[in-house]
C-alpha cells in the first residue's frame, strides 16, 4: 500500500507553544510544526567549484503518514531520518545514512540544511507541495525501497512437509525411466494416478485370461488408449477416464468369469 505524503495529511487544529520546545519525530507537535514550517519544494542555491556552476537543483521536503519527514533532492532521496524538530529554531535534527547529525533550519522563505562535517547548503522557498511534488516523492522513495529489497539475500523459505501424495510411493505398471511420453509422464508423476494404472493392468490382464476373444479385448484396449488415455491434458482427465476403464474391465472380466450358464 502506498504511503499518503504529507499534501494529504494535513493536520488541523491546535497551536504550538511559543515557548521553545524539542518535540520528538512521532509526536503530533513534530508532525504538525513539520507541516506547517518545513514541507515544501525549495531551490537550492547555485554554487561555484573547480571554476564550475553547480547546480543542485531542488529539494522536496514532505511528510508520510507515519510523521516521518522525507528529503528528496531532484529524483533522489537524501536518506535523512527526523529525530526530533526545534519550535523555537524553527529546524529538525536529523540523522543521515551514515548516523551523522544534521540539521535542516527554514525561516522567512529560506533553508539551511547542514551537515555532519559542517557544509551547508542554502536554499530558498519556491512553493507549497503540489500533487506532482507527492508523486516525484513517492517514486524516488519507492524506487529506493525496490533497490533495498532487490539488494537483501532472499531467505530460503523452509522445505515443505513431505504431503500424504508426495509420500506414497509411486508404482505404475511400467517403469518410469523409461516413460516417454506426457500421459506417462503424468502417471509418474502422480501416485493416484500410478495406483490406477496398475489397476487397470491387473484388470485387463484378468479380462484377457477370461475372454473368449482377448485379440477384441486388446484391440478395445489400443482404441482405448489412443481415444480416451491419450487426449487428455490434465491429471483429473486421466483419474476419470482410467477409474471408467478400470470399472468397466473389472466388471466384464467377473461376468465372463463366471460358468456360461451363469452369464
Amino acid at each position: 500500500m502506498r504511503k499518503a505524503f504529507a499534501l494529504a495529511l494535513l493536520i488541523s487544529g491546535g497551536t504550538l507553544p511559543a515557548a521553545a520546545e524539542v518535540y520528538p519525530a512521532g509526536s503530533q507537535a513534530a508532525a504538525e510544526f513539520a507541516q506547517q514550517n518545513l514541507a515544501g519544494v525549495y531551490r537550492f542555491q547555485k554554487t561555484f567549484s573547480s571554476g564550475r556552476t553547480v547546480d543542485p537543483g531542488f529539494l522536496r521536503v514532505a511528510l508520510d503518514t507515519d510523521g516521518n519527514v522525507l528529503f528528496v533532492q531532484n529524483d533522489t532521496p537524501m536518506g535523512m531520518t527526523l529525530q526530533s524538530v526545534d519550535t523555537d529554531n524553527h529546524s529538525a535534527n536529523l540523522l543521515d545514512e551514515r548516523g551523522g547529525l544534521a540539521t535542516f533550519k527554514s525561516t522567512l522563505g529560506t533553508a539551511k540544511l547542514t551537515l555532519e562535517d559542517g557544509t551547508t547548503h542554502h536554499a530558498i522557498f519556491v512553493r507549497a507541495l503540489a500533487p506532482q511534488d507527492i508523486a516525484v516523492v513517492e517514486r524516488a522513495y519507492g524506487a529506493a525501497r525496490r533497490s533495498e529489497e532487490a539488494a537483501t539475500p532472499a531467505v530460503p523459505a523452509p522445505a515443505p512437509a513431505p504431503s500424504a501424495e508426495a509420500a506414497k510411493v509411486i508404482r505404475p505398471s511400467f517403469d518410469c525411466l523409461k516413460a516417454s511420453t506426457a500421459i506417462e509422464g503424468m502417471i509418474c508423476g502422480n501416485a493416484e494416478l500410478a495406483e490406477l494404472d496398475t489397476r487397470l493392468a491387473d484388470a485387463y490382464k484378468w479380462l484377457l485370461g477370461v475372454s473368449d476373444d482377448p485379440a477384441v479385448e486388446k484391440r478395445e484396449q489400443i482404441a482405448w488408449i489412443r481415444n480416451k488415455r491419450n487426449a487428455c491434458k490434465t491429471v483429473d482427465c486421466l483419474i476419470q477416464v482410467y477409474t471408467d476403464r478400470a470399472d468397466d474391465l473389472e466388471a466384464t472380466a467377473q461376468y465372463l468369469s463366471k460358468p456360461k450358464e451363469f452369464r
